[in-house]
C-alpha cells in the first residue's frame, strides 16, 4: 500500500479550494492511502467548514505563516511514503492516481514532477531556469522581453526547478532536506529546493502522463504590490544563499532603480498600470530586500506624511492647523514642507493641499517654474515608491491667468495623484467628471470639520460688535483673504443700493493682492460707502467674536469645492448665505437649512433682506464631524494605499 500524503496551502481560497481536494478525494484507487493536510493561511473560517464537510484536517493558524513555513507545518503530521504539494487552484485530472501509483512504485528519482495543463488545457512548461544575478539585472533593468532574449541563448544545461504547484517529492528525501527554508515567505522557495537536492544529488523525473489542471496563479499573478516584492524578495534571497551577497545587493539595487524607472516613465501618462505594483519594490532599501525583511516595515501602521503647505507654512488657514494637530495625534509623523527644498525629504506619503495655488502668481515665467517644480518634486517621490495624495479644495486655480498652461498642468498633477480626500460627495463626482481618471483611484469623503471655538468675551446679542462702528447695526460680514473670486464687488453694490441704515457691512481679511485691493477701495469710495473694507489679520479670540456679533456672514464666491470661512462661522453658531452648488447643498442637508442659506443668481439687495429677515442667530453645537474623523479618513486611505496587498486581497499563496 503506497501513503501519499496531499498538503494544500491556501489563503482566501474560497473559490477553488473545493474543487481541489474533491479531485484528490473523489478518484482514489485501492492501491493508494491519500492523507489531506490543509493550512489556511488566511484562517478563513468557510476553510474549516468545508474541510469538515469533506473529513479533511485542517488548521488555521493565527498569523498568515506563508508558503514554506505552512507546507513544513503541514508534512510535519504526516507519516507517509510521498508528499504532494498540490495549490489550491489546480486539480488532479481523471486517472491521476492510477498513473501515480505506477510512477511512484517504479522512480528511482526523489522527485517526481506532474505535468500541468492551464485552465484552457494548453501544456504548461514545468521546467524554469533558476534565478541568476546577471538574468535578474537584464529583467530588473530592461524588462521580459529583453530578459526573453537573454535567457533563450542562455546554454540549455543551466539548473533548472519546477514550481511547487503540483510536485511529489519523497518523505525521506523531505526529511533530508529539511523541507522548504523558512526565510523564503513567499516564491523561491521552491528554486531552493531544487538547488539544495541537486546538491545532495537527488534526482527528478518528469511525467507528464500525471496531468494536473492549474488556472493559472489565481493569486500571484494579479501582480499586487506584495507579489511582486515576493517575487523580487525570493529571487535575491536565492541568490544571496546560492552565490554571494554581493549579487545579491546589485540585483536587489538593480530592481530598485528598474521599479523607479518604470514609475517615471509611466506614470505621468498612466500608461500602464502594472508599474503601481513597482511602489514598493521602489521604496524599499536594497539592504531590506533579501531574507524578507522588508514585510515588518511595510505593515507598520502609522506612515510618514510630507504635507504641503505645512502648518507653519500657511499660518492664515486655521484648516492645516488643526489637520496637522488631528493627525500628530493619531500617531501620524508630519514633515512640514515650507520650501520647495522641503519636498525632497523622504516620506511614505506626500499630500498636497493646494497644487493650484502657484498658478496664481501673476509672473508667468515664475509661475511656470514653480509650479513645474512642484510637480517634479512630487515625481521624484512618485517614483521612489511614496504614495501621492491630495486634498481637493479646488479643481483649478482661482486667479490663473495662464489659462492654457493652467489646464495642461492640471492634467498632469492629476495623472501624479494616487488617492484623494473631498470635503463631499458632489465635490469628488464633479472632479471625476472632469478628470475621469480620478473614478479609478482610492478616495475618501469627509465634510469639513468643527473648528475650536477660541475664548471671546461673551456676546449679549448679535447687534454688538466690538469692532461696529454703529453699536445698533445689524452686521453683515464677509471674512477670509481678500481675493478676486470671493465677487466682494457684489456685496459693496448691494450695501450701496440699501436703504437700511441698521445693517452695517464689514469685509474683513489679510490682503494678497494689493492691486486687487486697491481698486475694491476705490469702488468703496466710489459708491459713498465708509469703512467697509477692513484689512488685516485678526486674532483667532477677535476673528471669532467678530463672527459671533455678526447678523450673517455672507460669502458670494461664484467658484469654490468647499468654504473653510463658511464652516469656521457654522462652528461659531451665525448662519450663512452662500452660493447655491451641489456642494453647498450638501453642507446644508447636514447642518440645516436654517443655519446655511443659499441663493441662486447674481447676489443682490433683495437677496440680503429676505435672508436676513430668515435668519436666527444659533449658538447651539453645529453637526459636523471632529478633526479626528478627518485624520480617520486620511489614515484609512494613505493604508490602502500603502497595503502590501495593493488592493483587492490576492485569492490564494500559490503560483
Amino acid at each position: 500500500m503506497l501513503r501519499v500524503g496531499v498538503v494544500v496551502v491556501a489563503y482566501h481560497s474560497a473559490d477553488t479550494l473545493e474543487h481541489c481536494l474533491r479531485s484528490v478525494l473523489e478518484q482514489s484507487v485501492p492501491d493508494v492511502e491519500i492523507v489531506v493536510s490543509v493550512i489556511d493561511n488566511s484562517a478563513d473560517a468557510s476553510t474549516a467548514l468545508l474541510c469538515a464537510q469533506l473529513e479533511v484536517p485542517c488548521q488555521l493558524p493565527a498569523t498568515n505563516l506563508g508558503f514554506a513555513a505552512a507546507c513544513n507545518l503541514a508534512v510535519a503530521s504526516l507519516n507517509v511514503d510521498w508528499i504532494l504539494l498540490l495549490n489550491p487552484d489546480a486539480w488532479l485530472n481523471a486517472g491521476f492516481w492510477a498513473d501515480a501509483v505506477d510512477v511512484l512504485e517504479s522512480t528511482p528519482a526523489q522527485i517526481v514532477v506532474p505535468g500541468l495543463v492551464d485552465g484552457q488545457g494548453k501544456s504548461v512548461e514545468r521546467l524554469q531556469l533558476r534565478p541568476e544575478p546577471t538574468a535578474e539585472i537584464i529583467y530588473a533593468l530592461f524588462g521580459g522581453l529583453v530578459h526573453k532574449l537573454w535567457t533563450h541563448r542562455m546554454n540549455s544545461q543551466r539548473p533548472r526547478y519546477a514550481s511547487g504547484a503540483a510536485l511529489f517529492i519523497r518523505s525521506e528525501a523531505w526529511k533530508q532536506l529539511k523541507g522548504f527554508d523558512e526565510q523564503f515567505f513567499l516564491f523561491a522557495e521552491d528554486a531552493d529546493l531544487f538547488e539544495r537536492a541537486r546538491d545532495a544529488g537527488m534526482s527528478v523525473d518528469i511525467e507528464e502522463k500525471l496531468g494536473v489542471t492549474h488556472l493559472g496563479s489565481r493569486g500571484t499573478a494579479s501582480k499586487t504590490r506584495f507579489t511582486m516584492m515576493c517575487l523580487v524578495s525570493g529571487k535575491v534571497s536565492f541568490i544571496s544563499k546560492h552565490f554571494s551577497k554581493t549579487s545579491a545587493r546589485l540585483v536587489a539595487g538593480s530592481y530598485r532603480v528598474g521599479a523607479i524607472s518604470r514609475r517615471i516613465l509611466s506614470k505621468p501618462f498612466r500608461r500602464s498600470k502594472t508599474s503601481e505594483v513597482w511602489a514598493l519594490v521602489a521604496r524599499v532599501p536594497t539592504r531590506l530586500v533579501a531574507g524578507f525583511r522588508w514585510m515588518p516595515r511595510a505593515q507598520q501602521t502609522a506612515p510618514t506624511v510630507l504635507m504641503w503647505p505645512g502648518a507653519s507654512a500657511d499660518s492664515v488657514n486655521p484648516y492645516i492647523v488643526e489637520y496637522q494637530s488631528a493627525l500628530q495625534k493619531a500617531g501620524v509623523k508630519v514633515i512640514e514642507v515650507a520650501s520647495p527644498q522641503g519636498l525632497l525629504r523622504r516620506a511614505d506619503v506626500v499630500h498636497i493641499h493646494w497644487p493650484d495655488s502657484l498658478l496664481n502668481i501673476k509672473s508667468k515665467p515664475v509661475a511656470i517654474v514653480k509650479s513645474l517644480g512642484l510637480l517634479l518634486a512630487v515625481l521624484i517621490h512618485s517614483a521612489s515608491g511614496a504614495s501621492i495624495t491630495w486634498t481637493m479644495h479646488n479643481l483649478q486655480p482661482h486667479e490663473g491667468t495662464h489659462t492654457r498652461f493652467d489646464s495642461m498642468y492640471m492634467r498632469l498633477w492629476v495623472s501624479l495623484v494616487d488617492g484623494v480626500i473631498a470635503h463631499t460627495s458632489a465635490s469628488l463626482e464633479e472632479a471625476s467628471l472632469q478628470y475621469p481618471q480620478l473614478a479609478s483611484i482610492p478616495a475618501r469623503v469627509c465634510l469639513i470639520p468643527a473648528y475650536p471655538v477660541p475664548e471671546v468675551r461673551s456676546v449679549t446679542a448679535r447687534k454688538t460688535s466690538e469692532f461696529s462702528t454703529k453699536p445698533d447695526a445689524d452686521v453683515v460680514l464677509s471674512f477670509g483673504t481678500i481675493r478676486p473670486y470671493k465677487c466682494i464687488e457684489g456685496l459693496l453694490v448691494a450695501a450701496a443700493n440699501l436703504t437700511d441704515t441698521s445693517i452695517q457691512f464689514r469685509v474683513v481679511g489679510p490682503v494678497v493682492d494689493a492691486e486687487y485691493f486697491k481698486d475694491l477701495a476705490a469702488l468703496e469710495q466710489q459708491l459713498g460707502l465708509m469703512g467697509v473694507l477692513r484689512p488685516g489679520r485678526l486674532t483667532d479670540s477677535e476673528l471669532a467674536q467678530e463672527v459671533r456679533s455678526a447678523a450673517l456672514v455672507v460669502l458670494p464666491h461664484e467658484q469654490s469645492l468647499n468654504s473653510s470661512s463658511a464652516i469656521l462661522a457654522l462652528s461659531l453658531g451665525t448662519p450663512v448665505l452662500v452660493r447655491q452648488t451641489p456642494f453647498s447643498k450638501e453642507v446644508q442637508s447636514v447642518v440645516g437649512a436654517d443655519r446655511l442659506h443659499l441663493f441662486t443668481g447674481t447676489f443682490n439687495e433683495s437677496i440680503l433682506l429676505r435672508v436676513l429677515a430668515e435668519a436666527s442667530h444659533a449658538l447651539s453645537p453645529v453637526a459636523l464631524p471632529d478633526w479626528s474623523d478627518l485624520a480617520a479618513s486620511s489614515l484609512s486611505l494613505w493604508s490602502e494605499l500603502r497595503s502590501i496587498s495593493g488592493g483587492p486581497a490576492m485569492s490564494e499563496i500559490s503560483r
